[in-house]
């Protein structure tokens, strides 16, 4: 795996830029966080990363394959959980038994192996979006693109969600960025933050966090610390009503 870099990277849409001479590096294997308020370019930058939109500047480093994690998990309505997870399988793996180990390993992983046979109706949003993270890691890439993906859950069922994520990552350590304005996600699942702000966007602040994420709780001196910076850079910078 390589890092990811941006150099000088502009982006416009009808006039408006979002970004301009922005510059970012993922590093490889990590987990990397944008954290910024709504509209601040954050998706923009991810888009740009994953190909999705076009830019001026310098992109390099992106791998062939991506992965991708987003707030609705996107699942096939017509496919079972197991189903969906072959379907980005079979143009990867041709060998049918293969898959299906893979598959019930990767939901077993996720704690839904009683599942495997739903269909996305029938599962919460919290399942579905499990499913979501077993697809994205399944995939044979070395890049996981999230867009607030754990947006609109309950406080419960985002602890389970951050858990089992953490867990995937571990077993890959695929390179990962992750779009929130969420403190607590940024600070719990980062090795590093990046506080965007302005118009066009800028990296405002950068912290890093190198303690063990899988012990890693706010309350820890490090975290909290870093939580407070951020929480006051926020606050600061939100207009008073």
């Amino acid at each position: 795996m390589k890092d990811i870099v941006l150099k000088d990277v502009s982006k416009s849409y009808d006039g408006l830029t979002v970004v301009e001479g922005f510059n970012l590096t993922l590093e490889a294997g990590k987990i990397t966080c944008l954290l910024g308020v709504s509209g601040v370019g954050k998706t923009t930058i991810l888009n740009i990363i994953g190909g999705l939109a076009g830019s001026q500047g310098s992109v390099s480093g992106v791998p062939e394959r991506i992965s991708y994690i987003f707030q609705n998990p996107t699942l096939l309505p017509n496919m079972t959980v197991e189903g969906n997870l072959d379907f980005v399988l079979r143009s990867q793996i041709k060998d049918k038994e293969e898959r299906k180990k893979i598959i019930a390993e990767a939901i077993q992983n996720v704690g839904l192996s009683e599942f495997a046979k739903a269909y996305p109706y029938q599962l919460s949003a919290g399942m579905a979006q499990r499913v979501s993270m077993a697809r994205a890691f399944v995939y044979p890439s070395e890049l996981i693109l999230m867009d607030e993906p754990f947006r609109g859950l309950d406080v419960a069922t985002k602890a389970r969600l951050l858990e089992y994520f953490l867990a995937l990552w571990q077993k890959s350590k695929k390179t990962v960025l992750l779009v929130t304005h969420n403190i607590d996600e940024a600070v719990l699942l980062s090795d590093k933050i990046l506080v965007l702000g302005g118009r066009p966007a800028r990296i405002s602040a950068e912290y890093f966090l190198n303690s063990d994420k899988f012990a890693r709780k706010l309350s820890d001196k490090d975290a909290a610390e870093v939580f407070g910076k951020i929480y006051d850079w926020f606050a600061a910078v939100t207009p008073k009503s």
